[in-house]
């Protein structure tokens, strides 16, 4: 199931320097195509570090599913921290998962959090030991699923 922006909130990246990066939706953030594991994926969001965007969720989804990791065409650079915030409606954020420091090279990590109470969610990259270089972070077949 596609992923539906919440009305009235921004997706942007917060960069250290003056450079500003898109979302991308089924590409990077530098508008490329995702890449993982030596191949080439076709759904995901691509997201630079100090980046946020949230969703508005349907009710009868149960989960967040998705691979974490960051983009293979960052080369040795990069190093991030993914996390995800559910809200569930009262407007209190509360962090659901967190992922260790990932850095360039690392394989990409799966990653299935409960949303069966929220209403929002929100995924978060941030940077981590090399400030924003080369921080080009995937959620790799990120998707909601519905109740069984």
């Amino acid at each position: 199931t596609r992923l539906r922006t919440v009305t009235g909130v921004q997706t942007c990246a917060l960069p250290i320097l003056s450079k500003s990066w898109p979302l991308g939706n089924d590409r990077t953030s530098l508008g490329t195509a995702l890449h993982s594991s030596g191949a080439i994926v076709s759904k995901g969001l691509g997201m630079h570090s100090t980046s946020r965007v949230a969703y508005d969720v349907s009710a009868g989804y149960v989960r967040f599913d998705s691979l974490i990791g960051l983009d293979e065409q960052v080369g040795a650079s990069g190093s991030v921290v993914f996390r995800v915030f559910v809200d569930p409606g009262d407007g209190m954020w509360s962090a659901a998962y967190e992922s260790p420091i990932m850095r360039a090279g690392d394989r990409a990590v799966p990653v299935s959090i409960d949303i069966s109470k929220a209403e929002r969610i929100a995924l978060i990259v941030d940077s981590a030991d090399r400030g924003d270089l080369q921080d080009h972070a995937n959620w790799l077949y990120a998707r909601l699923v519905r109740r069984p």
